[in-house]
């Protein structure tokens, strides 16, 4: 996909433009079954689900839990961002707020790294 190319899909892509006008996205990804089955008691749902062409689905896991109440997504870069990322360049993140309060994120690699299953 070049620069100018409509990016398939809308939201929920994180899209970059890189030097050369290629345009980049990262994916989201559904949880496989043994990640989820690490995790403490949660929902898994997706959202945005039949939205298209507005919206991608964005599958997620939900925890209810607490004061909190965690959203987790799983996403999949291509191997150009992989690369990007290896040689030294940071990962930007972009929220859409509407206006209101930014809500906090929690960038990691790994899930296990974040989420232990409570005991």
């Amino acid at each position: 996909m070049r620069a100018g190319d409509p990016p398939h899909g809308g939201g929920h892509g994180i899209y970059h433009v890189d030097r050369n006008g290629v345009i980049l996205l990262m994916e989201p990804k559904h949880f496989d079954d043994e990640d989820r089955d690490f995790l403490p008691e949660h929902q898994y749902v997706v959202l945005a689900k039949n939205q298209k062409p507005k919206y991608r689905e964005l599958p997620v896991v939900r925890f209810m839990q607490g004061p909190e109440y965690r959203v987790i997504s799983r996403w999949s870069l291509t191997p150009e961002e992989r690369a990007r990322i290896a040689a030294g360049e940071d990962l930007y993140l972009e929220q859409l707020t509407f206006g209101n309060l930014f809500q906090p994120i929690l960038p990691t690699v790994g899930l296990r790294d974040f989420c232990p299953k409570d005991t």
